[in-house]
Order: C-alpha cells, then structure tokens, then sequence
C-alpha cells in the first residue's frame, strides 16, 4: 500500500520536498535497505536444489508414512459371550481385549455398544469354515447315494410289477387250472 505524500502547494515546500527525498536517499542506512530489496534472484541452481530438497522431503514423508503402515489391522476373532469372570452377569461383562501371538485380536465378554453378535452370526475361524464344507459335500454325497439307491430300488419295483402284468396278460388261470384264452 502506498504511503501518504502530501502535495506541495508553493515552490519553497516542492525545495523542502526534493532536499528530503535526496537526503533520504544519500543516507547510508536507506540506501542499504532500498539495496535489500533490489537483490537479484538466487541462481538458477539454488532455485532447482530448493525445489528438489522439497520434494525429495515430501516423497520421504510419505515413504515413512507406508512404512509406519505396514502393519495391517490384525484380525479380530470372537470368543465366547460371557466372559469367566461375569459368566452370570452378561448386561456388565466387559469388553475382555486379548493380543495373540500370531497378531490377532481375540474379543471376550460383552461386545462393544451392548450389542451382542448372536452365534450363528459370529465369523467363523478358517478351520470351522473348512469342516463345515467338508460336512457339507459329505451332506450332499449322502443324499446322492440315498437318492441313487431309491432310483434302483424304484426300477427294481417297475420291473417286477412290469413282469408280474406281462405274465397277467399272457395267461389268466382258471380256478381249475386251466388257461383262458
């Protein structure tokens, strides 16, 4: 913002004026600051090397920061609702928090916001999920062999009720015995 200059209105202010203006800038303290801000830039190299150490800065940081990362968000695993310790008392179990070896959470006693996960909603550790396809195909192979069987004993059934009324229509007998024809 500019400063305030006033406007002379006669000739001997213009003089006052111009005599200051010249002394101001013949003072040596004046003219090292008026020097100060006529610097010339910084060469072209320094400016680079600035703009190079920002960066090289910026790409540490967030090198650092992924490396910090690395360590994921273990998994957290469910245990039983109550907890040993308030096995009676569920609405006041706390929240029992276990770091296991492998990294993993294991969480016992009542769940975080009173909320409880009810036990066909709990996820299922990767061996439970393993048996539980095992049980399942086996599940399936059984009522395959059932339903295999039942087709065989059905035919079986068809073929001698099949046989029993082709020998009905090749010959009726008699009371006496004979054939009727």
């Amino acid at each position: 913002m500019a400063s305030y200059q006033r406007i002379p209105t006669s000739a001997q202010q213009a003089d006052e004026q111009d005599e200051r203006d010249t002394l101001s800038l013949q003072n040596p303290l004046t003219q090292s600051s008026i020097d100060e801000f006529n610097r010339p830039p910084p060469a072209l190299w320094k400016r680079i090397a600035v703009l190079a150490a920002i960066i090289l800065l910026g790409w540490g940081a967030v090198k650092l920061g992924q490396w910090g990362e690395k360590k994921r968000n273990p998994e957290i695993i469910y245990a039983t609702r109550y907890s040993d310790e308030f096995r009676y008392r569920p609405a006041e179990s706390p929240v029992i928090t276990e770091y296991l070896k492998d990294g993993r959470i294991r969480l016992r006693g009542a769940h975080p916001a009173g909320v409880g996960v009810p036990p066909n909603k709990m996820p299922l550790r990767p061996e439970q999920k393993a048996y539980q396809e095992q049980k399942k195909r086996e599940e399936i192979k059984e009522r395959a062999k059932k339903k295999l069987e039942d087709e065989k004993l059905r035919k079986k059934q068809r073929s001698k009720a099949a046989r029993a009324k082709s020998k009905a229509k090749a010959g009726k007998k008699n009371v006496d015995g004979s054939k009727e024809l």
